[in-house]
């Protein structure tokens, strides 16, 4: 028998099936709108990805977080058509590393054709194999590349995109492109970037990435000194598994886990139960896996093959296990049953296992208003500082009114902190310096359309603004006034809402004038337009508020 031909035709059935595979995991990724944090080496910050809760995001920003001091710095952002990943830390402090795909330059309407009669006819030039396989050692057998390059080839049109690998300071300098990768897939596969993150080396001389060949990842390898850059192991997942000695890299396939030694000389495949994984981590010593499914762990030795399977009974759903920094317990992220007997819902909180007599405790309960469920039995995330002394849950906090909001949720053992991520998007348009306090603002004015507006001193420059419709409807506001480029805006938030909106006054006296709400780009816009078009601007402007003072 031909044992070259039997694995080939194996390993190529794995890989139509790995196909359909990773169109599933697609549609979790679109689904997620938090994705993992990095820990800084001492433990002190985190650095993380940032975009709006929404299902096709308009922004991505990466930002770093001081945990004591709640200073945050901006490394790099997006706009639409644009995408970051999530970051990670070097071991070593001095990088942050991450994938990046440009936004889009403006269209510009192309010249007219002209006839040229010495012109050779144009024909579009196909994506070849190798140019998407452009890294320059390839660990991998020769079979298997082949199968990728035929499927390819069978290929009519193949979508492309490029994809920065970068590299920047945690002080936001020295930003750098380590590689541009062409990534193979359509808009989904752009939208799938921020569920991934690349991986250090123990040593912080490597970086691990993957790619995307069609529907197929596969991970390698970027030597930081030479450059040169090696290809390891094909992969569902879309972060390598590098075990903390530096000699291993995983990856899961199907119902095989793959592990090859670093540096080319050795591969291994065991077999897995074929589960829904959610997540794997190495143990501490390098020795072990830990798998996490729905409701089960499943710990195997990367030695000897053996499988353990281990259970919480207390647990009705499990996610994140992760490895105490001692390696005798493991960390993770459940939902129980509550005490409240009369509490329709699960119980969610942080628990440990200790694996020599699978004795658990509960460290930490999330607080009700906190959604640890993002989508279906999706879990948000969880991770746990280099130290083990502080516990982060990435979840949704909802407000009295059922509006979401993404927050950070720190936990060190003794006290909880909340920190909302929302907020960090919206750049600030005015400082302090730009904050005035205008007397003649104070009163009460009665508007043309019979609306009756009472401004009234708050705080020290702060206004309480009440709205009376002509059916008696009351609105409260507080507000602030912002000077700028000889124009003012009203910064104004309601008092019954959780919302707040720009208004600009044109003129107080002779009459109040003000201008439709406006949201933070309207008035940024604005704020960016010459003193001409803004004169010429003002002459078609209708007021949603034109008051005379009555008192």
């Amino acid at each position: 028998m031909d044992t070259q031909k039997t694995k080939k035709a194996g390993l190529s059935k794995a890989l139509i099936a790995l196909t359909a595979a990773v169109s599933c995991l697609v549609i979790y990724i679109l689904a997620c709108v938090l994705s993992p944090v990095t820990w800084s080496p001492d433990s002190s910050k985190i650095a993380l990805l940032v975009t709006p809760m929404d299902d096709d995001p308009d922004m991505y920003a990466i930002f770093t977080y001081d945990i004591a001091t709640d200073q945050r710095l901006l490394l790099d952002e997006v706009k639409p058509d644009g995408v970051l990943s999530a970051p990670a830390w070097s071991p070593d402090g001095n990088w942050i590393a991450y994938y990046k795909v440009d936004s889009s330059p403006p269209e510009e309407p192309a010249p007219p054709p002209q006839a040229d009669p010495n012109a050779k006819e144009q024909t579009s030039e196909k994506t070849t194999a190798e140019e998407l396989f452009s890294e320059e050692n390839k660990m991998l057998p020769s079979f298997l590349l082949d199968i990728v390059k035929e499927k390819l080839e069978e290929e009519e049109d193949i979508e492309t995109f490029d994809v920065k690998l970068m590299a920047v300071r945690p002080d936001g300098k020295g930003k750098k492109v380590l590689r541009v990768l062409k990534f193979v897939g359509d808009e989904d596969a752009r939208k799938g970037l921020p569920a991934i993150k690349p991986e250090w080396s123990p040593d912080s001389e490597s970086l691990f990435y993957v790619r995307t060949i069609g529907d197929i990842h596969y991970i390698a390898s970027l030597s930081i000194d030479t450059g040169e850059a090696y290809v390891h192991l094909f992969s569902l997942g879309g972060m390598p598994l590098v075990s903390p000695d530096g000699n291993w890299v995983a990856s899961l396939l199907e119902d095989t886990l793959m592990l090859g030694r670093v540096d080319g000389t050795m591969s291994k495949y065991l077999k897995v139960d074929e589960l829904e994984y959610s997540f794997a981590a190495w143990s501490p010593d390098s020795k072990k896996l830990l798998l996490t499914a729905k409701n089960v762990f499943v710990l195997i030795d990367t030695n000897t093959g053996d499988k353990k399977l281990i259970r919480d009974p207390g647990a009705e759903l499990l996610g994140f296990g992760c490895f105490s920094p001692p390696g005798d317990s493991i960390y993770y992220l459940a939902g129980y049953e509550s005490d409240d007997p009369n509490s329709p819902e699960p119980g969610f909180g942080i628990k440990s296992m200790n694996l020599n007599d699978k004795k658990t405790t509960v460290l930490f309960t999330i607080p009700e208003q906190i959604r640890v469920i993002l989508d279906g039995d999706t879990l948000a995330q969880f991770s746990v500082s280099p130290n083990g002394r502080m516990f982060l849950a990435r979840a949704i906090k909802e407000d009295d009114s059922g509006e979401g909001k993404s927050i950070l949720l720190f936990w060190d053992g003794k006290t909880q902190k909340i920190v909302e991520t929302d907020p960090w998007l919206v750049k600030i348009l005015f400082t302090d310096k730009d904050l005035i306090f205008e007397e003649k603002l104070i009163g009460k004015w009665k508007g043309k359309d019979g609306a009756t507006l009472i401004s009234e001193r708050a705080q020290e420059n702060t206004y309480k603004l009440t709205l009376i419709e002509q059916n008696d409807e009351k609105q409260i506001y507080t507000a602030s006034l912002y000077k700028q480029k000889n124009m003012m805006f009203l910064y104004v938030r309601s008092e019954q809402k959780d919302e707040s909106i720009y208004v600009k006054v044109d003129r107080i006296e002779p009459k109040l004038l003000l201008r439709e709400e406006m949201d933070h780009d309207e008035v940024a816009e604005m704020l960016s337009k010459p003193p001409e078009s803004l004169k010429q601007e003002a002459d078609k402007v209708d007021y949603t508020f034109e008051g005379t003072r009555i008192q």
